[in-house]
């Protein structure tokens, strides 16, 4: 009796026991971190923050120790250079003659599965040397342009298909070849010579252009379908583009179309040009700024081939102190977001005051959001400098478009371990002074051309995603049109587009410009950036703040020119008629302009928050704002002048005595 009691209570025990070992088992599982939270575990872990430095300019640098370094430079560039070319020399024809045996063979493979398909030619177009860094395959960014354009509403599906069918898909040149060729091409990969173009045989317009079906009614909606987007990978079985409509959206109704394109297709400048000499209506064209590639080209080729192993090994060798937003662990999941529109001329307007660039303008208030966002929501107190990748254009101006990569990243500094926006300025006009000056995208230009021509493109890809993994983001900046343009008679309202990032990074900082506007936009890797949103308020508030601080400040060259008129003023006001004329027109000017500031307010009021025609209500009343306050000064500045002239008489030397 004794045993079998026993016997039950140890049988009981040990059913307690496993039931007890599997709810701790099972409670240890669900305790186990996930991947994400894994990787937001590593992003809040404490980063070292730096130390404190007073800004350093160059030109207070003796001219002798500039010399110095100079010369040290060239010597050690020159011992480098030369057994690197002779290595080089034996490997270009070498690695070249190898590739161009087995591209001889691909006949053979091509042979087998011509038979019956008279279309697919001997010897399909292989994939430029510069656009083979596309693709590459990778888990957590993937390769994909995206372009939001908001037009007026009016169209339907059917007239769009037909309009980028035989404006884009079917334009032909003088000689009856096709304009865009890789529109109706898709990519295929042979072993024996690698990426090659070869024509869709069941290329359908419709399989490109599909209409959305989700219900999007609101900005939230809007970005959330847009990153969704971002995660999906192009399909290599047909041509790797497509254009999503969506229709009646906002208050208005307007009509969107979000373009996706893989980089390897063309690069962002040669897709405006596209875009805007087929697609709008007068194939509009735009002016483009000079191109980086055409200035001092010749001279900086040649000081290239000198120097060009040593800035690369630079290039290479460079590191960067522990940053939150340099993160092994991506969740692969991307968010977008966007800022309010900025207005050019606002933007202008900062950059020649202070005498630098749109360019700098932009990095240097990206450099400002990011310390912004390090401090407050990583809490490193003063973060180190930073690199990002900005892809610098090497194309030549052409009357017709090529499409394709123009295109090659290169290494900036961002002065984030810099107080304040306008040192923030300073310093980045120096560092991009410093490269323009530099031959260094010509270096990374051609070490790309000579790695695959002599490397496997595994290779290739390792040596390319160590560099572009030094950064910790890419900022990219497109100029596109200056003046509204329309397609089939609708006016498209603005334009926004978004850059992968590169490799292993976390952000992606896009540029652009439309019609007297810059709309801002932001790609980030979930884990590392849950809410990209906090980067776009950053951006704006920043913007502000640059603009109170340079709101009283004068244009360099107009202040002589306001004093001269002041001088001439002063001229004029000996004859009291024509000063009391021009005041009272200037009486009437001011109250013709306060009147139109009145009517817009009004119409401000009662259009809807958020949308496009009120932000450009809101240029105009700034506009307007402006230029009351001019008139004012100017109005103040001449009464006070005729009321001086008119109460203090010129003093003669009998006179002068008396006033003493």
């Amino acid at each position: 009796m004794l045993k079998t009691t026993s016997a039950h209570n140890q049988e009981e025990s040990t059913s307690i026991n496993e039931h007890s070992f599997d709810g701790v088992n099972n409670e240890l599982l669900n305790r186990l971190p996930s991947e994400q939270e894994k990787a937001q575990k590593s992003n809040n872990r404490n980063y070292p923050s730096a130390p404190f430095r007073p800004i350093q300019l160059h030109y207070n640098t003796h001219i002798l120790i500039l010399f110095l370094e100079s010369v040290i430079y060239s010597l050690i560039a020159l011992a480098v250079c030369i057994p690197v070319w002779i290595i080089l020399i034996v490997l270009i024809p070498l690695g070249f003659t190898i590739k161009l045996v087995l591209r001889a063979c691909q006949c053979v493979v091509l042979s087998q599965r011509q038979s019956s398909n008279a279309h697919v030619n001997c010897y399909p177009q292989p994939v430029d040397t510069n656009d083979l860094q596309w693709l590459q395959k990778k888990n957590h960014n993937k390769q994909v342009y995206q372009a939001l354009v908001t037009m007026e509403k009016g169209l339907e599906i059917g007239k769009i298909c037909e309009l980028i069918n035989t404006k884009l898909v079917l334009a032909e040149s003088d000689f009856g070849e096709l304009l865009y060729p890789r529109l109706t091409q898709k990519i295929i990969y042979f072993s024996c010579s690698g990426y090659c173009w070869t024509f869709d045989d069941n290329f359908a317009v419709e399989n490109h252009v599909q209409q959305i079906k989700e219900n999007i009614c609101t900005q939230y909606d809007l970005q959330a379908y847009v990153s969704s987007m971002a995660n999906k990978e192009m399909s290599f079985e047909k041509p790797l583009w497509e254009i999503h409509v969506l229709f009646d959206y906002g208050t208005f109704g307007d009509t969107l179309l979000m373009i996706r394109i893989h980089p390897v297709i063309t690069d962002g400048i040669s897709l405006l040009r596209i875009l805007s000499r087929s697609l709008t209506d007068g194939h509009t064209s735009f002016d483009l700024k000079p191109r980086f590639g055409n200035k001092f080209l010749f001279l900086h080729t040649l000081y290239s081939i000198c120097i060009g192993p040593l800035v690369f090994l630079q290039n290479k060798m460079k590191t960067t102190e522990s940053n939150p937003l340099q993160n092994k662990e991506l969740s692969g999941e991307n968010v977008v977001a966007w800022s309010s529109p900025l207005s050019l001329v606002q933007a202008t307007r900062l950059k020649e005051i202070t005498r630098s660039t749109i360019n700098d303008l932009f990095l240097a208030i990206s450099a400002s959001t990011l310390r912004t966002f390090l401090q407050q929501r990583k809490g490193i107190q003063n973060p180190y400098n930073v690199l990002a990748n900005i892809p610098v254009d090497m194309g030549a101006d052409r009357l017709y478009i090529k499409m394709g990569t123009g295109f090659c990243f290169n290494h900036i500094i961002l002065p984030t371990n810099t107080e304040g926006v306008l040192p923030k300025l300073w310093e980045v006009k120096m560092n991009t002074d410093e490269f323009r000056n530099s031959p260094n995208a010509q270096v990374m230009f051609g070490a790309w051309w000579i790695a695959v021509k002599c490397l496997p493109i595994c290779l290739c890809y390792k040596l390319w995603n160590h560099l572009h993994n030094q950064s910790i983001c890419t900022i990219s900046n497109l100029q596109g049109p200056d003046q509204v343009v329309s397609f089939c008679s609708k006016k498209i309202k603005s334009l926004r587009y978004w850059m992968p990032p590169q490799a292993d990074q976390s952000l992606s900082i896009s540029f652009l410009t439309y019609n007297g506007r810059v709309h801002m936009t932001v790609i980030a890797d979930k884990a590392v950036i849950p809410n990209a949103h906090e980067l776009t308020e950053i951006f704006d508030e920043k913007i502000r703040q640059l603009t109170g601080l340079l709101a009283h400040r004068y244009i360099p060259g107009d202040q002589a020119y306001l004093k001269l008129r002041l001088s001439d003023l002063s001229q004029t006001n000996n004859s009291n008629q024509d000063s009391d004329q021009s005041i009272s027109e200037l009486h009437a000017h001011v109250s013709s302009v306060n009147q139109q500031l009145s009517c817009l307010k009004s119409k401000l009021a009662s259009s809807q928050e958020q949308s496009d025609e009120s932000a450009i209500l809101m240029e105009q009343v700034e506009a307007l704002r402006q230029e009351f306050r001019g008139l004012i000064e100017e109005l103040r500045k001449r009464e006070s002048a005729t009321d001086f002239d008119e109460n203090v008489p010129f003093m003669s030397p009998s006179c002068s005595s008396t006033q003493v």
